[in-house]
């Protein structure tokens, strides 16, 4: 049986099953002549490398989409593309006031081509297109990011453990825990000044710091 935590989705919506898009998501929002700085590698976001490595899988089923996720205290989870590398890769998540942003938007997936397990959900940012993910083998400040769904840096990547969430869909008001597959209950995520961060826990128990509500 799946920990709980307090994620409540209150909207959620399903897609159907049709080709990647490969469209460059940074040219749809940004133009050709204007260069935009980023605070890790490269210095500017590459749009041919972000279009190879956050491509929008259409052929995904998405128990919830665009939706927020907010933690104990309300506010929520928010992203900043330039906040990454060249690639949108690495982008560390803040915790915030919410305001409605599209860096504040976030799809459950759980079947598509970055995974295809039961019980499990790729948690995506609806901006990026890239997937919550945990590498305890990084800085303390950057060990929880956004990273290109599969978990290669290029987008060639298939499946990753670091990227798998407890979720299951056909009970979307169920609470959940922030814990990734790849730790085996022994890391949640929490609200740390501000950052999401990594903590040793007991996900089946978990603390009041470790709870979640998805709010549409």
């Amino acid at each position: 049986m799946l920990v709980s935590t307090l994620f409540t989705v209150l909207a959620a919506g399903l897609a159907t099953a049709v080709p990647l898009d490969l469209t460059p998501r940074a040219t749809k929002t940004s133009t050709t002549a204007t260069k935009i700085a980023v605070s890790g590698a490269g210095g500017f976001l590459n749009p041919t490398a972000v279009a190879k490595s956050q491509v929008k899988d259409l052929t995904a089923t998405r128990a919830a989409t665009s939706v927020q996720i907010k933690d104990s205290t309300g506010q929520c989870l928010s992203i900043d593309p330039t906040a990454g590398n060249f690639r949108e890769n690495l982008i560390p998540v803040a915790v915030k006031d919410c305001d409605g942003s599209e860096g504040q938007k976030f799809d459950f997936i759980t079947k598509g081509a970055h995974i295809d397990q039961v019980n499990s959900a790729l948690i995506v940012s609806s901006l990026t297109q890239g997937c919550l993910d945990f590498d305890a083998r990084r800085a303390p400040d950057i060990q929880v990011h956004l990273f290109s769904c599969g978990g290669r840096a290029d987008g060639a990547g298939k499946e990753s453990s670091s990227q798998f969430f407890p979720f299951v869909a056909a009970n979307l008001t169920a609470p959940y825990a922030l814990t990734p597959e790849n730790t085996n209950n022994a890391v949640c995520f929490v609200n740390s000044d501000g950052a999401l961060s990594p903590q040793d826990c007991d996900a089946t128990k978990p603390s009041a710091t470790e709870l979640f509500t998805i709010v549409a």
